[in-house]
């Protein structure tokens, strides 16, 4: 029975599984002939494996064999004939009469209390089927049904990863992406061209612009969309961590390594390596990076022979690499690397065109997701939803999309309910202005009440530093937005301030 057991589970397709599965039982139990039955959606047995017939009698066989193997299907039980033109049961039965059969046995394919089909083999000669072989088949087809109900599942489990697979494509298509605006529209046609090739892509662009999205359309554009898109968010893992993540380990390599282990980058080969915030990586894990790059090897935590991979390597990031590059943080080696072809990813704000196709597309999600149903939008609230500064831009609107949909009252989304639930949406964004107790006062004093210098300064200071506040505030603590904001072209003069005032990002350690 074990070999039996690995023959069968060693097969995972169902037609070549029930081809293996009759010759088996025909063998053991010395048939002449078998068929195996399935039952189809519409509960129907249907022929799906024969032996021992000609191919013309077939159909014939079968419809004989019919009652033989409803009568098991119905009732569950295994039926055995050791004599079937004198057992009561058979005798009169067409099947029985027209080819002389002998002595049959048919039993259930069952699995989880439900019958699958049956398995049917019969003979014409002298010897007899005895109780230790229907006791025989009764335990294979036991085992035969749960590899048919492996089988089946396996098929639907393929079909819907091909389904799955369909899916995403299509979402990730380029066509998929909104492109009202200028600047989309140029996006999409700079992507288009990359995606045939097998170059590296820089993208670059503020929080929640899409830039993984972008990045998951290069990937089905291309020739290895059959292939695996693995993301890699290089900011989410501690250093020591990242690296056995991106490389994989062999079994004792460290503490806690107690088995080998594949990289990421392994189980991308062929297909696509996306890194997310690539900035977030130390100067030592860059050089292992550019060797992936420059040599298509890697090597393995504790492993001493490199091996080869075949990766597109795509990079994302929100931080001005370039200052990066500068400031020794990141290898300018591997930037240009990366950099063969830069996408920049606009900020909402800067294709309000493409806002309300967007919205109408969040708002079918969600209204999907949640089971309502919803008319959309009144034109004050689009109105509103145009203007707004969107700071955490096409993440934010799907996240207040999201919201709406799940906390407004009426089918239609007016201004009012609009501003109720999403107070923050106030209509164009507006230059950052000081706190009232940071205004300069509005009138020098009279000469004779001048205070000292010192005395001037420290209130000059102060008022930067208020300002400063109100302004990172105001950019959701992203500084690149916060320099736009100032009028600040420069974004290491606006770190220096902060740094000058010790104003950090709440919750970031010191």
């Amino acid at each position: 029975f074990y070999e039996i057991a690995k023959s069968l589970h060693s097969i995972v397709d169902l037609d070549p599984l029930l081809d293996h599965l009759l010759e088996l039982a025909i063998e053991t139990t010395r048939a002449e002939k078998g068929l195996i039955l399935l039952r189809d959606r519409e509960q129907s047995l249907t022929i799906r494996a024969v032996r021992g017939m000609q191919r013309e009698s077939v159909t014939d066989a079968a419809e004989i064999c019919q009652s033989v193997i409803e009568d098991v299907t119905v009732g569950g039980a295994p039926v055995l004939a050791t004599d079937a033109s004198s057992d009561e049961r058979f005798r009169q039965r067409e099947s029985v009469i027209s080819f002389k059969i002998q002595t049959l046995m048919c039993v259930p394919l069952s699995v989880r209390n439900e019958v699958l089909g049956a398995v049917y083999v019969d003979g014409r000669g002298t010897d007899s089927f005895s109780t230790e072989d229907l006791d025989f088949l009764v335990s294979f087809a036991q085992l035969a049904a749960i590899a048919i109900d492996n089988a089946n599942l396996m098929k639907s489990l393929k079909q819907e990863n091909l389904y799955l697979r369909k899916e995403v494509e299509t979402r990730y298509q380029f066509q998929s992406l909104v492109c009202n605006s200028d600047v989309m529209q140029q996006l999409a046609h700079l992507l288009e061209k990359v995606s045939r090739s097998d170059v590296s892509i820089l993208v670059t662009g503020e929080t929640g612009t899409g830039k993984s999205m972008v990045a998951r359309a290069v990937h089905y554009a291309s020739q290895r969309s059959s292939k695996p898109f693995v993301t890699v968010d290089c900011g989410a893992l501690p250093e020591n961590l990242l690296e056995s993540e991106l490389f994989g380990h062999l079994k004792g390599a460290f503490s806690g390594a107690v088995h080998d282990r594949t990289g990421l980058i392994e189980e991308a080969d062929g297909g696509t390596l996306f890194l997310d915030e690539v900035t977030n990586t130390s100067l030592e894990l860059q050089a292992k990076l550019l060797r992936v790059l420059q040599e298509g090897e890697i090597r393995k935590v504790g492993e001493n022979k490199p091996r080869k991979v075949d990766v597109r390597v795509l990079a994302a990031t929100n931080t001005p690499i370039r200052e990066a590059v500068e400031e020794g943080i990141f290898r300018e080696d591997l930037f240009y690397r990366l950099n063969v072809v830069p996408v920049e990813m606009p900020a909402l704000r800067e294709r309000r065109e493409d806002i309300s196709a967007l919205t109408m597309i969040f708002l079918e999600l969600a209204c999907e997701r949640s089971g309502r149903k919803m008319a959309g939008f009144t034109e004050e609230a689009m109105n509103l939803l145009e203007a707004a500064p969107w700071r955490g831009n096409v993440r934010e609107l799907e996240n207040s999309i999201e919201k709406l949909v799940i906390l407004a009252e009426a089918e239609r989304i007016d201004g009012a309910t609009l501003r109720a639930i999403l107070p923050g949406i106030s209509g164009a964004e507006s230059p950052a202005k000081l706190p009232e107790t940071a205004a300069p006062p509005a009138a020098a004093p009279p000469e004779t009440e001048l205070g000292r210098l010192g005395d001037f300064d420290r209130h000059w200071q102060e008022a930067e530093r208020l300002y400063l506040l109100a302004l990172v505030e105001k950019a959701a603590w992203n500084l690149s937005a916060a320099g736009r904001i100032a009028g600040v072209r420069n974004r290491n003069t606006l770190i220096s301030r902060l740094k000058k005032h010790g104003i950090r990002r709440p919750g970031k350690d010191k």
